[in-house]
């Protein structure tokens, strides 16, 4: 069943800050995209080991029609390498230590190893070798949304930092 369209509103203001609020913005993003790349490596490491795997070409060679014997290959070789979304969400929580965990929250590590996770499948279905990381340099888009009433109309503000590290 599709859910039904509702009214998108998009309001974009400037965020003017002084040098010592820049400086944690920035801060906070560079952690970000640290623990983004060390999520990627992890989830690039895990499904490497599974492909190198001889149970992979098996798996690979089930033919198509036979569905549920293919899935049953291919899920076995994901809880074998712990190749999940929420395996990563707990690599997350032992990769959020020391500097990371002072800038980034649980629930922004969990989000970034979901989009870690959702590049590294895309990698398989796109046949890649490789997961594109974050370079310094590179913006980042690090989001946080909360619902919230305004003016008695239920809303969903989500707030977002985008920089441009120079």
């Amino acid at each position: 069943m599709k859910r039904a369209k509702t009214s998108t509103f998009l309001l974009e203001l400037p965020l003017h800050v002084d040098w010592s609020q820049e400086h944690r913005v920035r801060a906070h993003l560079e952690a970000a995209r640290c623990l983004y790349n060390a999520l990627l490596s992890e989830a690039s490491t895990r499904l490497r080991r599974m492909r190198n795997d001889p149970a992979w070409s098996k798996a690979c060679a089930i033919p198509r029609s036979h569905k549920q014997e293919r899935a049953q290959a291919f899920s076995a070789l994901r809880k074998k390498y712990h190749f999940s979304e929420y395996d990563l969400h707990e690599y997350s929580k032992t990769a959020r230590v020391s500097w990371l965990a002072d800038h980034i929250e649980s629930t922004m590590a969990q989000t970034l190893a979901t989009r870690a996770y959702q590049a590294a499948i895309a990698s398989v279905w796109a046949r890649q070798n490789a997961c594109d990381f974050g370079a310094r340099g590179v913006a980042l888009i690090v989001s946080r949304a909360s619902a919230t009433t305004l003016a008695g109309v239920s809303c969903l503000i989500r707030v977002w930092a985008m920089v441009a590290f120079s």
